[in-house]
């Protein structure tokens, strides 16, 4: 079980809990349960235009116009590799994505967040979280997890390329290097290919 955990998760194979492997363990990471392939595919929705909204007035500290503008930016993270779009909606009206700080909160350090497969559309913050918006060490940076949890909700199960957005555990990157070859290749088999390609 700790070999498959190591290879899994390329580390040094040793059968033993050493230092790297605790490590790891111990890390923060979405509550979505892992599947054993590389990128892998749940499946899709049906359509290639979505709408969102928040489902809640419970936002970080940097409030809810800063968070909003990062799940913007999340979203569209996604739609510059796959002829996909997205509009934000107001409360009261109907919504593919239903995104809120809540549910099932295991405290911080842990679970940051989960989403659905397609067609359900929900995507959840943990809200006992100490989140960001920046990108260094002061917290975790709710959109790096905000990306992670959309690709989630259109479809994308974790992956096991360490460098993925898709990976399981939380890891602070920049934002201009979001999205690597193997999460473009996952959203392209679900959605196509845009064109223009972004890079």
């Amino acid at each position: 079980m700790l070999t498959d955990f190591q290879r899994r998760y390329k580390l040094p194979v040793t059968g033993k809990l050493d230092q790297q492997t605790l490590k790891l363990m111990n890390t923060p990471r979405c509550g979505v349960l892992d599947r054993p392939l590389a990128f892998t595919l749940a499946n899709s929705w049906p359509k290639k235009t979505f709408t969102w909204k928040w489902t809640d007035s419970n936002f970080p500290k940097f409030g809810e116009e800063k968070t909003s503008e990062q799940l913007r930016e999340s979203f569209n993270d996604w739609a510059k590799y796959a002829p996909i779009t997205f509009k934000e909606v107001s409360r009261n009206e109907k919504a593919d994505f239903h995104v809120a700080f809540a549910d099932n909160s295991d405290g911080p350090g842990r679970t940051l967040a989960y989403a659905y497969f397609p067609t359900n559309g929900r995507i959840r913050f943990d809200p006992a979280e100490s989140w960001t918006h920046r990108y260094d060490n002061d917290g975790t940076n709710f959109r790096l997890v905000a990306t992670h949890e959309i690709g989630h909700a259109l479809g994308l199960d974790h992956s096991t390329d360490p460098s993925s957005i898709m990976a399981p555990y939380y890891k602070l990157i920049q934002p201009e290097v979001l999205l690597p070859k193997d999460d473009r290749q996952g959203i392209q088999a679900l959605y196509g290919t845009k064109t223009p390609p972004a890079d």
